[in-house]
C-alpha cells in the first residue's frame, strides 16, 4: 500500500535502451485490467441511526459556461467559415461588373493597408494586387476582374483627393482594423473599427463606406434603413473605455453621387 492507504502497482518497462519505472496509485485495490473499465456508479452508504449523512464532495472544476457575445457586422464576416466568395464563376450579364460586397472588401483590403494607386494611370503593381485580391472572392470573369481593379481603383482616387485623406495621411497616429472586446453586462462585446487616428489629444474613428448612392435622399435613406449610426455609437462607446477619451465619429461614404460625403453620427 501507498501512502494515505493508497494502493499502487510498480511497472517496469524498457523504452529503447532506457529503463523506465512506473508506479500507479489508486484508492482501492485493483488491476490495470480496471482502470480501462468504465467507472461504476458510486453509491453512498446508508447512514447509520444517529449520523447526519456527509455532504457530497465538490466537483473539482464547474461546467465553463461561455459568456454570450455581442459581435459587429466585421467581426462576423470575419469568423464566417467558409469565407464569402463568388460561387457563380461565370456570370450571366453580357457585361458583368463587380458584386458590390466583392467591391466594398477590395476597398476596405487597400485603406487597411494603406495601399493606393500610382500616379501612372496603368499602375501594374496595383492592378496585379487587386486582380489577385479579386481572384481570391472566387471572381474568375475577365470582364469581372478589369471592372474590379477600376472600380477599386476609382473609389481610392476619389478618397485621396478628399481633406479627411490628407487629414489622416499626416495624423500623429493612424491605425487600421483596431479589434477590441469588451464585457458589459456579462456580455463579451466586440468589433474591428476600420481606421483610428490621433492628432493632437484628439482621435477620430472613421468607417468607411462603399454603398452606390445616387444623392442625398439615397444616403439619408441608408441612414436610416441600417445600423451604420447605432454601430459608429458603440464604437465610440469602446474607444472611450479603451482611451479614456471619447473620440469623434465620421461615417465615410465613398460613392454617393460620385463624390466623398462624410456623416458624422455625433452624441445622441
Amino acid at each position: 500500500m501507498g501512502a494515505h492507504g493508497q494502493a499502487e502497482q510498480r511497472l517496469d518497462r524498457t523504452v529503447g535502451q532506457t529503463a523506465v519505472t512506473c508506479t500507479i496509485y489508486w484508492p482501492q485495490p485493483g488491476t490495470l485490467d480496471e482502470l480501462h473499465r468504465p467507472a461504476a456508479t458510486p453509491v453512498a452508504p446508508a447512514a447509520r441511526p444517529g449520523e447526519t449523512e456527509a455532504p457530497a464532495a465538490p466537483p473539482l472544476l464547474g461546467s465553463l459556461v461561455k459568456a454570450p457575445e455581442k459581435l459587429d457586422p466585421r467581426t462576423v464576416e470575419s469568423e464566417r467559415i467558409p469565407a464569402q466568395r463568388v460561387w457563380r464563376v461565370v456570370p450571366e450579364a453580357k457585361r458583368p461588373t463587380v458584386p458590390a460586397w466583392v467591391l466594398g472588401s477590395l476597398v476596405h483590403e487597400a485603406l487597411a493597408s494603406w495601399r493606393f494607386v500610382g500616379p501612372d494611370a496603368a499602375d501594374e503593381s496595383f492592378t496585379r494586387w487587386a486582380e489577385s485580391r479579386a481572384r481570391s472572392y472566387g471572381l474568375a470573369d475577365a470582364d469581372q476582374l478589369t471592372d474590379a481593379v477600376r472600380s477599386t481603383a476609382r473609389l481610392l482616387r476619389r478618397f485621396q483627393a478628399h481633406s479627411l485623406y490628407a487629414e489622416m495621411n499626416t495624423a500623429d497616429q493612424l491605425v487600421h482594423e483596431v479589434p477590441y472586446h469588451l464585457e458589459t453586462d456579462g456580455r463579451v462585446e466586440s468589433g474591428i473599427i476600420d481606421a483610428l487616428y490621433r492628432r493632437g489629444e484628439q482621435w477620430t474613428l472613421v468607417e468607411f463606406k462603399t454603398d452606390e448612392l445616387r444623392d442625398e435622399a439615397a444616403l439619408q435613406r441608408v441612414l436610416g434603413e441600417r445600423d451604420y449610426v447605432a454601430q459608429s455609437r458603440t464604437y465610440v462607446r469602446a474607444i472611450e473605455r479603451l482611451l479614456g477619451s471619447r473620440p469623434r465619429a465620421v461615417l465615410c461614404f465613398l460613392n454617393v453621387a460620385g463624390a466623398v460625403r462624410l456623416y458624422e453620427p455625433g452624441d445622441s
